[in-house]
This record gives structure tokens, sequence and C-alpha cells, in this order.
């Protein structure tokens, strides 16, 4: 099943529901010098994450990953640690907030073709992803 049809599956009617997706990147040279003022060559790769969403009247964040076949949420009143992955998509939630963004809550499916601890940026294309959902 592809993404649309998980979100379909999943929270039913997709009227107003709309895809983002953000790719895996790697460094060609230049691995962990750019935060030290060194120069970098960052590529993007043909992997990425999708994420079909549909925003909510309200603060609530829920998002089912196919990865790990789960469920989580978050109320955006509420930002708390908690060591999992949904924690990527409630740090860029805090800062679009720390910002004065005023954000709304939204539901939906994400999925990534790019491994988990590969060094090919899995989490930061899960806050990208999240980042363009909100906007």
């Amino acid at each position: 099943m592809d993404i649309n049809q998980v979100f379909t599956v999943r929270f039913g009617d997709d009227t107003n529901a709309f895809t983002v997706r953000a790719p895996g990147r790697v460094n060609l040279i230049g691995e962990h010098v750019d935060y030290n003022d060194g120069l970098v060559l960052p590529m993007a790769l043909p992997l990425e994450t999708t994420m079909r969403v549909r925003p909510r009247a309200d603060n609530i964040v829920k998002l089912w990953a196919r990865e790990f076949d789960e469920e989580q949420s978050f109320s955006l009143d509420d930002l708390q640690k908690r060591g999992e992955w949904i924690d990527y998509v409630q740090g860029v939630a805090q800062q679009l907030q720390n910002r004065g963004l005023k954000l709304r809550g939204f539901e939906g499916a994400i999925e990534s073709t790019i491994p988990i601890a590969s060094g090919l940026s899995s989490s930061a294309a899960i806050e990208v992803g999240a980042c363009l959902a909100f906007l």
C-alpha cells in the first residue's frame, strides 16, 4: 500500500490531506566539520521520508509510523521529550512556536526508505517533513 492508501485506511476520508517528502542526504566530504566552520558537500539521496497528513482543528499531532507500526501523539500545548521517534516532530514544533508561529495539530501517516541510524540523515528528513507539514 502506498502512503495515500495507508492514510485512508488509518484515518478515513482524505479531504484536505496533503503529502510532504524530504530526502535523505550524505556528506560527500567534510563530515562533522560543518559546525566547525569547515567545508562540506552534502548531497540529497533518492531515499526519502514521506508524510501524508491532514490538519486538525485542535492542537493534537497524531502520527502513525510504518517502520515501527505504531501511532504516537502529543499536544502542542504540552511538549514532553519521550526518547521516541515522535520527539523529532515535537522538536520542530517547539522551535517553530519559539519563533512566534501559531501552529495547529495534524494527523497522518509517515513512512521512510531511509535506513535508521545509517548516517543518511533519517532524523533530519523527519524534521524537514514535519516542518513542511506544520507550515
